[in-house]
């Protein structure tokens, strides 16, 4: 699990990061502490190092953890974007994927198959992601925001 959350934080923090980076050389372009990066070499790899950029990203990270750990009903919400993001990400677009590359049509048994378990998947989806809207709907009725437990 936490790999996971680990690759998706990469995946969806990108943007904002290259979003607030754009920003920042935008407001400050005569900026030496935004403008200036360092090329260095390990092991035959080139790393382009800037000081902005490893400030920004590690403030943004710290905020957003921040933010996590302050709502009482976090563990919900991932459970609700998990769900909503499972079966076409998991699911459905490899299984149509797989499909259209080898050439499966309707009347193989293999094609029953896979969409009998995309259906099935679809439909655990559904399922968990109701749950986790009873969930926080459950937890926001006693829960304040941003307060934390005793």
């Amino acid at each position: 699990v936490i790999l996971h959350f680990i690759g998706a934080y990469q995946v969806f923090a990108q943007p904002i990061f290259a979003r607030m980076e754009t920003y920042v050389a935008h407001m400050w372009p005569a900026s030496y502490f935004v403008t200036t990066g360092y090329d260095l070499y390990v092991m035959g790899w080139l790393i382009r190092l800037s000081f902005m950029k490893l400030v920004l990203r590690t403030g943004i990270i710290i905020f957003t953890t921040l933010v996590a750990t302050l709502m009482p009903f976090f563990n919900p919400v991932l459970g609700l974007i998990g769900a909503v993001g499972f079966w076409p990400l998991s699911v459905y677009f490899p299984v149509s994927m797989h499909l259209t590359r080898l050439k499966i049509g309707c009347r193989d048994s293999r094609w029953w198959l896979l969409h009998t378990l995309s259906m099935l998947c679809l439909a655990l989806s559904i399922f968990m992601g109701s749950a986790s809207v009873l969930d926080i709907v459950t937890k926001m009725k006693g829960a304040t925001i941003f307060k934390t437990a005793d």
